[in-house]
């Protein structure tokens, strides 16, 4: 569990990478992911026994308190493990921390993996609020969630294109896909695990 915490963070340098030329500035708390590491470790080891048989698709949610994070539509977040676990004591490849809006369309233009962090550390002593049909299991619109996940999915094949071409013009061989699948393949649904899940509602409720 402490090597999914770190790769949390550590992964998100991928984040600034993608930033590279695109003109947009980086701020200087995106260049560090330290403070929220050092929560997921504190919580970690408070909660060591939790975590240690928690399986995965534990969910929460809460109603996003409209201060650092204005005009934030009722949204998904997600932690997906890559590839999926046949034992529980393998490792993840990698680990995708995702945030897209619950009405389905996914947003191109979507927060940051320090973006999400920081959405999820300003509302971490929120009261735990979900909606009815959460609580309820209505599965048509639970369905609807699924469709939210594999829609960003798909959404991610053209990035890891990229970023795979980039790495290739810049003699980084390290970083390609060695496994002998192809990236549309990679990015099914089913190669991967729903390690956790958030539901961000409004305050308009």
């Amino acid at each position: 569990m402490q090597k999914l915490l770190r790769q949390l963070a550590e992964d998100s340098i991928s984040d600034i990478e993608a930033t590279e030329g695109d003109g947009q500035n980086i701020g200087l708390q995106n260049l560090s992911l330290e403070v929220f590491r050092q929560d997921l470790i504190d919580y970690f080891e408070q909660h060591k026994d939790l975590f240690r048989t928690m399986p995965c698709g534990a969910f929460s949610g809460f109603c996003n308190v409209p201060t650092l994070f204005t005009d934030m539509p009722e949204s998904l977040v997600a932690v997906l493990g890559y590839p999926h676990r046949e034992h529980k004591k393998d490792s993840y490849k990698h680990v995708y921390l995702m945030c897209q809006p619950a009405n389905g369309e996914v947003n191109v233009h979507e927060m940051n993996r320090s973006e999400i962090l920081s959405l999820l550390r300003a509302n971490k002593n929120e009261p735990t609020y979900l909606p009815q049909w959460i609580e309820h299991v209505d599965n048509e619109r639970i369905n609807r969630l699924s469709e939210i996940l594999k829609m960003w999915l798909k959404a991610q094949i053209p990035q890891e294109t990229q970023t795979e071409v980039h790495s290739l013009l810049r003699g980084n061989k390290n970083k390609i896909n060695n496994d002998g699948e192809t990236i549309e393949h990679k990015f099914r649904l089913e190669n991967f695990d729903l390690i956790a899940w958030e539901y961000l509602s409004t305050n308009d409720l």
